[in-house]
């Protein structure tokens, strides 16, 4: 598994108060199964990755771009306030899965680190 990118707000108190070395868990709902990835974040700096980053959002529709070391765009959802976004990478450490349809099995998954 490799690491996952997420912009967040630079003005928000959840990122100004955030130790660089603190945790993150990222979660998802799939179509048959809800997804909670926990690890380590860590803030994207690199010039390459924060465009492949923001190409990726706006070719999901936002029209994100980089700019000052951050993602920008010319609007956003009102829950993430106004940018510059910082981009975070998520090194996953574990994860879990719980079914949302029969048989409802729950699974948990550990990643070793450095492969």
């Amino acid at each position: 598994m490799t690491s996952s990118t997420s912009p967040v707000g630079r003005g928000c108190v959840r990122v100004e108060t955030w130790p660089p070395t603190q945790g993150a868990a990222v979660s998802v709902s799939l179509d048959y199964i809800d997804v909670v990835v926990e690890g380590a974040a860590r803030k994207v700096t690199d010039p390459d990755t924060l465009e492949r980053g923001a190409n990726v959002y706006a070719s999901l529709g936002w029209p994100a771009r980089v700019s000052a070391g951050a993602i920008t765009a010319e609007f956003s959802a009102p829950s993430a306030g106004r940018g510059p976004w910082d981009l975070y990478a998520v090194t996953p450490s574990a994860a879990v899965g719980v079914a949302t349809r029969e048989p409802f099995d729950a699974t948990r998954w550990r990643f070793k680190r450095g492969g």
